[in-house]
């Protein structure tokens, strides 16, 4: 493990030795795509036309090499009101709804899905929404307003529920695909959370609200009868308990069941028979599924952009990108609701062979169940990242926000499981 304390730039030896030339470059570059979207996309230039706006902001696009094509290119895409708005009365196939939606934009030339506020289920056939070969698309929905502390969806935002054992987006071969301003949660967590009532050399049981986490009949519904993963809990600190129980069974899942109402029995391979410190009285997070079902997958992508889009809950990780280039996420959350022990099983981003430049603003990540767990009342975070190829972290302040006194950084084998 390498430990680096974090300097602020340009004192940092560190980040010296890459050249001062090289990290005021990094820190400041754009790609032409993202500052004609930051300074002419009609959310930025208001009333002025886009031709109008890319005349204004001349040497800014030259300094990030758009040429007068690139921006004539940009100005001509379609209206993204040519798009239209996915309709809640896609529920519960609203998984389906969303796709052709997207396809069918990208097909006529790129521009803006709308989601409406409220909630879109999503129950589909296939587990998940598959969308590849999209070029200049953007889903927006509805941030909402009611902020962090309702502990179900908000009316006023675009919310996705996901009903069983499902991941959301997997986007391959696309470029330019952007997604703003909508929420994903879950009908039923992936997890379950109680406190451990027996303990035998077996096996051991917990007891947990059945209100929050109920155990529906059906083959759809069977790998809840599988755990994943044991983590101890500290409902004082509320987060992972430090130097607990912390369990991996994923290639080899502990099998559960319910032997009475709000009791989960779980039991215990051979090998592991009395070995297991579990302690009558503690709190304990079961999960399910830990891995492979992720909020966001990116693949073989160019400029991806997410901005404002919040993850309460996924049976997996939160933002994953492999053999992408140019990634932006702007506000964005990994976060859990009131009264909820974690937010999603796994790292909360990860990135894999990506490059060109990966950009985190205003990122606010907590209680996930893998690479990194902090402190839920900061209000900006920079954590639960994980990088499986050599890459360079370097602070610059822009803005008055708080540089971590220390960053630790793992190494691949450490913190990085196969995806």
């Amino acid at each position: 493990m390498i430990r680096v304390d974090s300097v602020p730039w340009p004192d940092n030896k560190g980040c010296a030795a890459l050249g001062a030339g090289q990290v005021e470059e990094e820190a400041s570059a754009d790609s032409c795509g993202e500052a004609l979207q930051r300074l002419c996309a009609p959310s930025a230039r208001g009333a002025t036309s886009c031709s109008v706006c890319c005349g204004q902001q001349q040497h800014q696009l030259r300094e990030a090499q758009c040429s007068a094509a690139m921006c004539d290119a940009f100005c001509s895409r379609p209206s993204s009101a040519g798009c239209g708005a996915v309709p809640l009365s896609c529920s519960p196939h609203c998984g389906a709804a969303i796709k052709t939606a997207m396809d069918s934009c990208s097909a006529s030339g790129g521009g803006e899905v709308t989601l409406l506020a409220g909630i879109y289920h999503i129950n589909d056939t296939t587990p998940s929404i598959v969308l590849s070969g999209l070029q200049d698309v953007s889903l927006r929905g509805s941030p909402g307003t009611s902020g962090f502390t309702t502990t179900g969806p908000d009316p006023t935002a675009s919310t996705l529920m996901f009903h069983g054992r499902r991941m959301g987006f997997q986007v391959s071969g696309s470029q330019n695909v952007s997604f703003f301003g909508f929420q994903i949660d879950m009908s039923r967590q992936p997890y379950t959370y109680g406190q451990a009532v027996a303990v035998e050399a077996d096996s051991f049981t917990i007891e947990f609200d059945e209100s929050a986490y109920p155990f529906p009949t059906g083959a759809a519904w069977s790998w809840l009868l599988k755990v994943q993963a044991v983590m101890g809990f500290d409902t004082t600190a509320w987060r992972e308990a430090s130097g607990a129980v912390d369990i991996y069974a994923t290639s080899d899942p502990l099998s559960c069941a319910v032997t009475a109402p709000g009791r989960l029995t779980v039991q215990l391979p051979s090998s592991q028979a009395g070995a297991v410190p579990i302690r009558v009285g503690d709190s304990y997070i079961l999960r399910h599924q830990v891995y492979s079902l992720n909020g966001f997958s990116f693949s073989d992508t160019l400029s991806p952009t997410l901005e404002k889009v919040v993850i309460w809950s996924i049976p997996g990780m939160g933002f994953y990108f492999g053999r992408t280039r140019d990634i932006t996420i702007t506000s964005c959350g990994v976060r859990a609701r009131p009264g909820r022990p974690m937010s999603i099983t796994a790292d909360a981003s990860h990135f894999s062979e990506t490059s060109g430049f990966v950009h985190l603003n205003g990122v606010h990540f907590e209680l996930q169940g893998d690479d990194g767990e902090h402190d839920r009342l900061q209000t900006t975070l920079l954590a639960g990242l994980c990088f499986s190829h050599r890459f360079s972290l370097c602070f610059r302040a822009e803005y008055p926000w708080r540089v971590p006194r220390e960053i630790v950084i793992l190494s691949r084998f450490a913190c990085c499981p196969s995806h």
